[in-house]
């Protein structure tokens, strides 16, 4: 309630009013982005059972079906972005993480680097993680060759984004306005962490910050978990990440029919909100305030048992769904007949939560008995939801993870040999890769500055001399 109720999305009327025709008007969530020429609006309200069957049936008998266009072997394979380009603005985590995903599918994505991120950060894990398959060049935005080198880049490429704090590029000089001047088809992202506008805009943003303001960390854990316990993951960095790809490419395909670039801003702090429906729209239509419920309730509410059960030796634990009386009766025959599990009090869902407490209680004790791996796997044989709470150790050597190709290793300077994730979707008439290491300091501006803006080698030298190239 606070965060539906705050005066930042008050003054940015973030909240939008939708009429059901069974609810009737209500107040829901907002647009996780804001695009200046193709605004995200909600078409419908949420469907009624069946309700559009007609409509669909209509239109799909309208509808001439049209030969499939088939593809020679050789562009099937392309990348599915191939052919586009971005100068990347973005460090940390927010912003590379949704550039990187981008680079996967064959973006060109040239990570320009200011010098304005610390040695020791440059060296962590999260940079060699987050900046895959991209080029990497240094640029000085605050010296007048650089500035015109970066226009230059502008020219010749399809996306600029960054996550400076809010009006940091426009004050370097570089507003829409003028990108737009530059390249009329360019599209721009900003990723301020409050938004442009609003009494919090010039707020310092970390997605700790965020996570806690939109009320993520209230709901997390169990009622009586103290609140330094809860959730300190900056969920908020990857949201706005991923939304930021998503909003990028409905640009690139206006961009594509129309010609026409636009402005895109992709708050995390709104972002981050348009993952809270469900708990907006309990307090908006149902006045009911959310507060952290563990296994419970809401998302626990169809299954029983579900939740987390400590596993034999120290913090070792399983996480067990039933979903219905057929995966207990599974459950009842990994665990013994003519145990406890096989009393009629638990034979029904309703039964079994009748009497959670002691149900819990018992299968801490069964699950006790193994280790984690070892339920994990007599469960999920007998069609049982099960999982383990897996450390980083437990992933680089998981032998599904590794079977599919997800564990990929490369040499990446200064680290040598490093391995990470591959591709999170593969797709299957394109290639799409992610084997090509995070780049380190300016280990392309021959490419970027010689190549793409086909500069001479001696004015890249003279430009190192005058500083533009750091």
């Amino acid at each position: 309630g606070q965060f539906v109720d705050c005066e930042q999305n008050r003054v940015r009327e973030w909240m939008q009013v939708i009429e059901h025709p069974v609810i009737g008007k209500y107040n829901a969530p907002g647009a996780p982005m804001r695009l200046s020429l193709t605004p995200m609006r909600v078409r419908r309200p949420a469907p009624l059972l069946d309700q559009h069957r007609k409509e669909i049936l209509a239109e799909l008998e309208n509808l001439q079906a049209s030969p499939r266009k088939t593809q020679g072997e050789s562009e099937s394979r392309r990348p599915m972005l191939a052919g586009l380009r971005m100068a990347d603005l973005t460090q940390q985590y927010a912003g590379p993480l949704g550039t990187e995903l981008l680079a996967y599918y064959g973006m060109e994505v040239v990570k320009i680097e200011t010098g304005t991120i610390a040695s020791k950060e440059r060296e962590a894990a999260v940079h060699a993680c987050m900046n895959r398959a991209k080029l990497g060049c240094t640029l000085n935005l605050r010296n007048a060759e650089g500035k015109e080198l970066f226009k230059q880049l502008v020219a010749k490429s399809d996306v600029v984004v960054d996550n400076f704090s809010s009006g940091v590029l426009e004050r370097l000089g570089f507003s829409y306005e003028v990108l737009q001047q530059i390249n009329p088809g360019i599209v721009q992202v900003v990723m301020p962490g409050w938004g442009l506008t609003g009494p919090l805009k010039s707020w310092v943003a970390w997605g700790w910050q965020l996570l806690a303001y939109t009320g993520i960390v209230r709901l997390w854990g169990y009622p009586d978990s103290p609140m330094e316990t809860r959730c300190k993951i900056a969920w908020p960095d990857r949201v706005g990440s991923v939304t930021m790809a998503l909003g990028v490419l409905a640009a690139l395909e206006y961009q594509a029919r129309t010609g026409k670039g636009q402005f895109i801003e992709a708050g995390m702090l709104e972002a981050q909100g348009s993952m809270m429906g469900p708990a907006i729209l309990d307090y908006t239509i149902n006045g009911n305030e959310w507060n952290a419920m563990g296994y419970r309730e809401i998302l626990g509410e169809p299954y029983a048992p579900y939740g987390c059960y400590p596993c034999r030796s120290d913090d070792n634990w399983i996480i067990i769904a039933c979903a219905g009386d057929e995966e207990w009766q599974s459950m009842v025959k990994v665990i013994g007949k003519s145990s406890w599990a096989a009393e009629p009090r638990f034979a029904t869902k309703s039964g079994r939560k009748e009497h959670r407490d002691e149900l819990d209680q018992k299968l801490s004790q069964w699950t006790g008995r193994y280790t984690a791996k070892q339920v994990f796997r007599l469960l999920q044989e007998a069609g049982v939801a099960a999982g383990m709470p897996s450390s980083g150790e437990d992933l680089f050597h998981d032998i599904h993870l590794r079977a599919r190709g997800h564990i990929v290793e490369t040499e990446a300077q200064p680290w040598g040999k490093i391995t990470h994730h591959g591709v999170p979707g593969i797709p299957s008439l394109s290639s799409a890769n992610a084997a090509r290491p995070a780049p380190w300091i300016g280990a392309h501006n021959v490419q970027v500055f010689g190549e793409i803006l086909g500069l001479s080698g001696e004015r890249i030298e003279e430009l190192k001399k005058l500083e533009a190239i750091k």
